[in-house]
C-alpha cells in the first residue's frame, strides 16, 4: 500500500525538532533504554535521532508493515521487524518477554485510517476483537493503545496524531482509559495545515506510565492559530481527575470548564423536543429541482436537470426540501424541490408516520458547521434524511420553536457545544447533551419577540444583519450561567 492508501502524512522537520526538544531524555540517553518507532513510512524521526541527537543505531527499533523497504531502512544500522503492528500482535506474548518487547520511549505520527478505509474493511472482525476495551474505526487510537501497553514504567510515548480523539463520542472509552491508566503529561494542539497535503487537525500528545493521583495534571498547550512552525503559546494546566467529571471525559481544551460542568448538571434540552429522520431519494436528477427565488440563488454545482420557479410550480406536484446542511441562523427557505406525486413515492426512503408531522413546526441544526446554528423548517416541506437533525418541541404553548431557536444561536451556546465536540462534525448525540435554561416570563417573552423579528427580516431579505437583537439575545442568555 502507498502513502494514500495508509493515510499517512509526512511529519514537518520542525515538529520532530519540536517533539524532541521539549524532552529531558535525548541528552541522557541511557545504555538499556530503547526507542520504538513504529513506521518507516515517516523515517524522519530515526534520521534526527541518528544525525542530530547522537542515538546510538542499535538502540531504535523499526517496524513497517512493508517488506520492500527493508534494504533502506537497514542502511541506517536500526532493527527491523517486518509486521502489521495492529494485527500481529500478542500481548500476553510480550509481557512475558517484558525486557526484550517493553520500550522506553515510542515516538510516531501514525497512519489516519478510519472506517472507509479498505484497511479497516478488510479487518474489521480481528481488529473489533483485539481492541475490544475502546473500539473505534481510528487506527491512530488503536495505535496508541497498544503501545501504551507496551511502554515501560515511568517512560513515555510520544504520538501526533489527529485531535479528534479529545472530544468526540465514538472516542469515550479511548479517553477513560488513558485518564484512568496513565499520566497524561502535555497535549500540544497543533496549528492549522500543518500537513500540506490534506486538512487533518493535529495534536501532540506526550503519555507517561504512570498511574495518575488526585493531584495529576496535565498541560494543554495551545497553538491552533499560531504558525505552522511555533508550538509554545497559550498554556492551561487541568487536573486529570477533573476531566473524568466531565460528560463522555472530554477534554477541556478551549478552557470552558464552567460550561463543561453546566452541561453536566441540568436539565437537558433534547427532553423538551422530538427529534425525527425524514425521507431520501434514490435519483436525484429524475426527481429533485433546484428551487429558484429570483431574490436568492442557491448551490447550482449540484448540475440538477430540473429547475422551477418559486412563483410559477404546481404544488400538487411538488413538495419543497431541504437538503443541503448550510450554516445559517435562524431562517433559510428550503433550497430544493421533490416530485410529489404517487408514480414517484417508490423512489424514496420516507420513515413510517412522517408524513403525520409534516404540519408540525420544526427547526433544523445542521450537521457541518463552524459554530452550531439553528434555523427555522420550512412549512410544509421534507428534508433529507442525513444533511441535518430535525427537531419538534414537544409543548409549542411553552417552548415554541423560537425558543430553541435563541438558545442554540446564541454564543453561549456555541461554547457549550464546542466543548462537548470542537470538531466542525456535530453529532445528535452531542445536542442530547446540551442543557436546558428556563427563563423567567419577562426574559422569555423579550427573546421570543428578538426571533420572530429576525425571522420576519430574514423571510424579506435573507442577509438581514441581526447583529443588534443577537447582542439582546446573548446578554439576556448570559445571566442564566
Amino acid at each position: 500500500m502507498d502513502k494514500k492508501q495508509l493515510w499517512a502524512f509526512y511529519t514537518p522537520g520542525h515538529t520532530v525538532d519540536y517533539i524532541l526538544k521539549q524532552v529531558n531524555w535525548v541528552l541522557s540517553f541511557i545504555k538499556d533504554s530503547k526507542i520504538l518507532e513504529p513506521s518507516w513510512w515517516d523515517w524522519i524521526f530515526v534520521s534526527h535521532l541518528l544525525n542530530l541527537y547522537g542515538v546510538d543505531s542499535k538502540n531504535i527499533d523499526v517496524r513497517d508493515i512493508n517488506y520492500e523497504v527493508k534494504d533502506k531502512i537497514l542502511e541506517y544500522w536500526v532493527n527491523f521487524h517486518c509486521k502489521d503492528s495492529l494485527l500481529d500482535n500478542n500481548f500476553s506474548e510480550w509481557l512475558f518477554y517484558q525486557w526484550e518487547w517493553y520500550y522506553s520511549h515510542i515516538i510516531w505520527n501514525p497512519p489516519y485510517l478510519n472506517k472507509q478505509s479498505d484497511y479497516i474493511k478488510a479487518n474489521k472482525n480481528k481488529l473489533k476483537s483485539l481492541y475490544s476495551d475502546i473500539w473505534v474505526h481510528d487506527t491512530y487510537a488503536m495505535f496508541i493503545y497498544m503501545w501504551c501497553k507496551l511502554l515501560k514504567q515511568w517512560w513515555c510515548l510520544w504520538f501526533i496524531v489527529s485531535d479528534t480523539f479529545l472530544t468526540l463520542w465514538i472516542h469515550k472509552n479511548f479517553r477513560k482509559f488513558l485518564l484512568d491508566n496513565f499520566l497524561i503529561k502535555e497535549i500540544t494542539l497543533c496549528p492549522k495545515n500543518l500537513f500540506e497535503w490534506a486538512s487533518v487537525s493535529t495534536c501532540i500528545i506526550i503519555i507517561q506510565n504512570k498511574k495518575p493521583n488526585l493531584d495529576s495534571k496535565f498541560i494543554i498547550n495551545d497553538c491552533r492559530n499560531c504558525e505552522i512552525w511555533i508550538y509554545d503559546w497559550i498554556k492551561s494546566e487541568i487536573l486529570q481527575q477533573d476531566t473524568l467529571l466531565n460528560p463522555d471525559y472530554v477534554f477541556d481544551i478551549n478552557n470552558n470548564d464552567n460550561f463543561l460542568k453546566y452541561a453536566t448538571n441540568q436539565d437537558k434540552m433534547i427532553d423538551y423536543l422530538l427529534w425525527w429522520l425524514w425521507m431520501h431519494t434514490k435519483d436525484n436528477q429524475k426527481y429533485l429541482a433546484v428551487v429558484d427565488y429570483n431574490w436568492i440563488k442557491f448551490a447550482k454545482k449540484k448540475n440538477l436537470l430540473l429547475k422551477i420557479n418559486i412563483n410559477d410550480v404546481n404544488w400538487k406536484d411538488w413538495i419543497l426540501y431541504h437538503k443541503q446542511w448550510w450554516n445559517y441562523k435562524y431562517y433559510l427557505p428550503a433550497e430544493y424541490a421533490v416530485k410529489w406525486d404517487s408514480d414517484s413515492f417508490s423512489n424514496y426512503v420516507i420513515p413510517k408516520n412522517t408524513l403525520e408531522l409534516k404540519d408540525k413546526k420544526w427547526f433544523l441544526i445542521s450537521w457541518v458547521c463552524s459554530s452550531l446554528s439553528a434555523r427555522l423548517f420550512t412549512s410544509w416541506a421534507m428534508r433529507e434524511s442525513n444533511k441535518a437533525m430535525c427537531f419538534f418541541p414537544k409543548d409549542e404553548n411553552n417552548y415554541p420553536c423560537e425558543y430553541f431557536l435563541w438558545l442554540l444561536n446564541s454564543s453561549i451556546y456555541n461554547k457549550i457545544i464546542k466543548s462537548l465536540n470542537h470538531t466542525n462534525s456535530i453529532q445528535i448525540r452531542d445536542i442530547y447533551k446540551l442543557p436546558m435554561i428556563h427563563l423567567n416570563n419577562e426574559d422569555k417573552i423579550n427573546l421570543i419577540n428578538n426571533v420572530k423579528q429576525i425571522l420576519e427580516h430574514m423571510k424579506v431579505n435573507l442577509s438581514y444583519d441581526f447583529s443588534k437583537e443577537q447582542h439582546v439575545i446573548d446578554s439576556i442568555v448570559e445571566k442564566y450561567f
